[in-house]
């Protein structure tokens, strides 16, 4: 029995580390995108540079 209560405990303690790294992944998702976008944003692409100028410069648009 003390091996299916050191599981219960070792599952419980998973699922709440998880649930904790749900909100948090939630809580800064923005924070971080941006943070991953930045070197894209700041390139120069066709003469151009910023995430907004041309359709292909973001990471959040679709490909064609």
């Amino acid at each position: 029995m003390d091996h299916i209560r050191e599981l219960r405990n070792r599952v419980v303690k998973m699922t709440l580390g998880l649930i904790a790294g749900m909100i948090a992944g939630f809580v800064f998702f923005q924070w971080a995108f941006h943070l991953i976008e930045r070197p894209l944003c700041s390139a120069v692409v066709k003469g151009q540079t910023g995430c907004h100028t041309l359709a292909s410069t973001s990471l959040s648009s679709k490909a064609a």
